[in-house]
């Protein structure tokens, strides 16, 4: 006897269906038919079928559908429905359901190499409608929804293999109607995109694309992503045998852990929590193994999830007591997703919708570790029932509803001997197991007490267990005065027991890792926390890791799990005067602060405008060889900056606070993080106030007003760099105000005030001159070109690129580059055709040096447009196709779109 789902719930012998009777005895058979041949509770059944609204003689009713099933499949020579001591089973072979037969096809074509596509054809072939057709239950419906995701994904899988093999003309028609069924989804988009243009047929390819890109617009706030926007610049610019979809897949999760034992029944709840596809709750006290429990099962199923693994720390129990804001949480996982900064929406809204529609109809497994409660995690659950979920944390988060618990109880005893066994050698267990098992109930059973034991114990292979045990005993009776939670004190006692086998450099090294700001350190860092040499740093680092008292994820990267931080940070409070806490915290912002006064000249900044405090205590800052190496620093220091300029303020540091929130706005810059930054420097401005300083607090004010700018926020931009130039006018810092009147006026220009933008930067140019010119003067008499040109005074314009280039005397490539192309707009403006195509080329030459395809690319249209005007149609065309070429791989930058948008309406007036 065959059995199906995926389609009307049926049950055929020999080509003849089987009459099943009414509908609600229909849904009991389909239930039972998902967990074909497992045993499943009467409870589980009964909310199955009734939900929360069960009639009051539920389990005899059940009983009755039961029954007349058994009745009607034995009779037409079916399985049988077996009472199990907990419920009920159908010992139906799997393989007798489609819905069985499509998951095992789609499993097999994974690794099936050249067999996948009809590996996938036959799993697809299962479907003959909607699952569960004509009924309508709340379970079965939440189930029918799983499978619609699952089979999008295997349709995508297969349609990519379909295009690969040359089919696309089949598939326009099919391809067009999913596209309608799943607007959104890109990867789908795309391939419609490419059938179409595999058939020759590139303007409807195109067409598609830019419906699409409208649609995400309009819905999401957001362009295309990444794939999408290079499949289109290689459909405009490429023959049809290079052209093909891309896709990402992320591989985050953490390094497994070698010595993991036991939790065979957690990992068995995690699986059956995969397959209800309901998200799963990993909760237990701290140290009890939470996290490593998540990354060895994620590891055991992660060939599930073909589209990528990702995970976060979202740091809900931080010492710190700075958990991830959804925010923060969404953009790491955005980033992840490859979704580049420019792409990143403001606000917790327009992030979700662009974060569920990435995942959509995608297989990826998320790891969410350390959650602090229900509203943290919930705008980071994925729509797609594709997608599944592992989230832990010290809470039940009982506010999840749909998700359901795995409780975390310290390790059972016979896994707790394990683990130590394993971690100093079972022959030393075995020859006292009195001893490990004394050691075993002082560390609580949880793993990370007997690890920092075992770590310690490890490195003196003679001392006797018996004697280490011994020890154990007294640091926890000396520490059973301690407040804590649920086994803190016995962990406390393991700490200390470790702690004190320190040497006195690595002791203090631990206690003020605790204090310094951020999730984590560089061992630059540490070297001036601790004020020592970088060797030396990481010699004690290394101890500390070996002791199991700090974690290196990464390369570079040291952290201290929460607890064993509170841990520090209470010793150093009683271990350490405040006048060296506050040292070490000077030492460690210093080197911040220098490290990012470099960084900046690396990345050819200029120098602040205030004198920044001199290297405390002889730190050493980093020096970097190149702007890559600065920007990727940079891109390490955002929780980093925002934890140093927030613990400055909350120290009195005022000063170096405000410093560090100017100097280190890079770090935010450069991912786009705008609503970090404006954090950062709302800080800083509070720093800035408490000291007094008009220069510092005009600077801050400006720095709050450009960054609010970038978010949009017209009224707040305005008002703080309107204060930063009042400021600065009682300052002796001319380039501050002139520079400031120049943000200004950009505002200006944005809200479409050309006429008070253009007053601004006449009087920040006459500022500059007045103290005496410098190199911002020309940057500035480009600007007032461009505004200009905003105003169509196109003469006065053209006056300004042209005095811009005088100033510079191509000492500024970057500058010149921009003012031939502004010089060549308005010539061409006025007429002068032929002039602006040799300021246009001058300025291709200049982006050619400098690696700059953006603006290349308008050049080249613009370029295109005065050939046009020339009569030199088919050169012009030439040109266009160039800027469309020069574009291809771009589409990460804010302004390529809209260059490539420019470009092809040129060529569409051009043809």
């Amino acid at each position: 006897m065959e059995f199906g789902v995926l389609g009307e719930v049926e049950a055929r012998t020999d080509g003849v269906t089987v009459e099943l009777g009414t509908a609600r005895q229909q849904v009991v058979l389909a239930v039972l038919l998902i967990e074909a041949g497992r045993s499943l509770p009467v409870d589980r059944l009964i909310e199955r079928i009734w939900g929360d609204r069960p009639p009051q003689r539920a389990k005899e009713s059940l009983y009755s559908y039961v029954s007349r099933l058994r009745t009607a499949l034995v009779a037409a020579g079916g399985p049988a429905i077996e009472r199990t001591s907990t419920g009920y089973a159908l010992t139906a072979d799997p393989s007798a359901v489609d819905l069985h037969r499509f998951r095992q096809a789609v499993a097999e074509a994974r690794d099936a190499g050249d067999e996948r596509l009809p590996k996938l054809e036959y799993a697809l072939a299962q479907w003959q409608g909607e699952a569960f057709a004509s009924l309508d239950n709340e379970w079965l419906n939440q189930v029918r929804a799983t499978l619609n995701e699952e089979r999008l994904a295997a349709e995508l899988d297969r349609d990519d293999l379909r295009l690969e093999a040359g089919q696309h003309a089949a598939m326009v028609a099919e391809l067009s109607q999913r596209v309608a069924e799943h607007p959104l989804h890109e990867r789908l988009v795309g391939q419609l995109m490419l059938a179409l243009h595999l058939s020759g047929r590139q303007a409807d390819a195109l067409a598609q694309y830019r419906q699409a890109r409208q649609r995400l617009a309009d819905e999401l706030g957001v362009q295309p992503g990444t794939a999408l926007q290079r499949l289109h610049t290689r459909i405009l610019t490429s023959g049809s045998a290079a052209v093909s979809p891309e896709r990402w897949r992320p591989a985050q999760l953490p390094i497994n852990i070698a010595a993991f034992t036991g939790r065979t029944d957690e990992l068995a709840q995690l699986d059956k929590r995969l397959a209800d596809r309901t998200v799963a709750v990993i909760s237990g006290m701290a140290g009890v193994g939470k996290t490593a429990l998540a990354v060895q099962w994620a590891h055991q199923v992660a060939d599930q999830f073909v589209d990528g693994q990702l995970y976060l720390n979202l740091r809900g129990f931080d010492p710190s007591g700075s958990p991830l804001t959804p925010e923060k949480a969404l953009r790491a996982l955005l980033e992840g997703l490859q979704v580049s900064a420019e792409r990143m929406p403001m606000g917790l809204d327009a992030q979700v919708k662009l974060y569920r529609s990435q995942l959509a109809g995608k297989r990826v497994l998320i790891i969410l570790d350390n959650a602090r409660d229900a509203e943290q995690v919930r705008p980071l659950l994925p729509q797609s029932e594709t997608c599944f979920v592992v989230v832990t944390s010290r809470s039940r988060l009982t506010g999840l509803v749909d998700a359901l618990p795995v409780k975390l109880d310290p390790l059972a005893a016979n896994d707790a001997q394990t683990l130590l066994a394993n971690r100093i050698g079972r022959a030393r267990v075995l020859a006292d197991p009195e001893a490990a098992e004394a050691i075993v109930d002082l560390c609580a059973r949880l793993p990370l007490a007997l690890a920092i034991v075992a770590a310690r114990a490890a490195v003196q292979p003679g001392f006797p267990l018996v004697a280490l045990a011994n020890e154990l005993a007294v640091g926890r009776d000396r520490l059973a005065a301690f407040d804590g939670e649920d086994a803190a004190t016995d962990v406390r006692a393991m700490f200390s027991w470790s702690y004190e086998a320190l040497d006195p450099a690595t002791a203090l090294m631990f206690r003020l890792l605790g204090d310094s700001p951020g999730p984590g350190i560089s061992v630059a860092a540490a070297a001036a926390l601790a004020g020592v040499s970088s060797a030396a740093a990481q010699g004690l680092l290394g101890r500390l890791v070996e002791a199991n008292l700090v974690q290196q994820p990464h390369p570079d990267r040291y952290e201290q799990h929460d607890l064993v931080r509170m841990y520090a940070i209470e010793l150093a409070r009683s271990t350490d005067s405040s006048a060296e806490l506050e040292a070490a915290l000077r030492r460690e912002l210093s080197f911040y602060l220098h490290s990012a006064a470099n960084g900046r000249a690396a990345l050819g900044r200029a120098g602040p405008l205030m004198e920044i405090e001199a290297p405390f205590d002889n730190i050493v800052p980093l020096e970097f060889a190149d702007d890559r190496q600065a920007l990727d620093w940079f891109d390490t220091m955002r929780e980093t900056t925002l934890a140093a300029v927030q613990l400055a303020g909350e120290r009195g540091l005022d000063r170096v606070g405000f410093e560090l929130s100017h100097l280190m706005g890079m770090a935010f810059h450069y991912r786009r993080a705008y609503v970090d930054l404006l954090r950062v420097h709302e800080l800083g401005l509070d720093c800035a106030r408490r000291t007094e300083e008009v220069l510092f607090i005009a600077i801050s004010e400006r720095d709050v007003g450009t960054t609010a700018s970038e978010l949009g926020m017209s009224a707040a931009a305005l008002a703080h760099m309107e204060r930063a130039a009042e400021l600065f006018g009682q300052t002796d810092s001319a380039r501050g105000h002139a520079d400031t009147l120049e943000s200004l006026s950009c505002e200006y220009e944005r809200s479409g005030r050309h006429t008070e933008a253009i007053e601004l930067i006449l009087r920040a140019i006459e500022l500059t001159r007045q103290a005496g010119g410098d190199p911002t003067e020309a940057r500035k008499l480009n600007n007032i070109a461009v505004s200009y040109l905003s105003v169509g005074d196109y003469e006065a314009a053209r006056t300004g690129a042209q005095d811009a280039l005088t100033l510079s005397g191509g000492s500024n490539r970057m500058l010149a580059s921009y003012a031939w192309d502004n010089l060549g707009v308005a010539q061409a403006a006025l007429g002068q055709h032929a002039e602006a195509v040799d300021a246009y080329q001058r300025s291709l030459a200049l982006c050619n040096e400098l690696h700059q395809q953006v603006l290349k690319s308008e050049v080249l249209g613009h370029l295109a447009a005065a050939q046009h005007a020339l009569g030199h149609t088919v050169q012009a065309r030439i040109t266009c196709q160039q800027g469309l070429q020069t574009l291809a791989g771009l589409e990460d930058d804010p302004l390529a779109e809209a260059r490539r948008s420019e470009l092809l309406a040129i060529l569409d007036s051009i043809n």
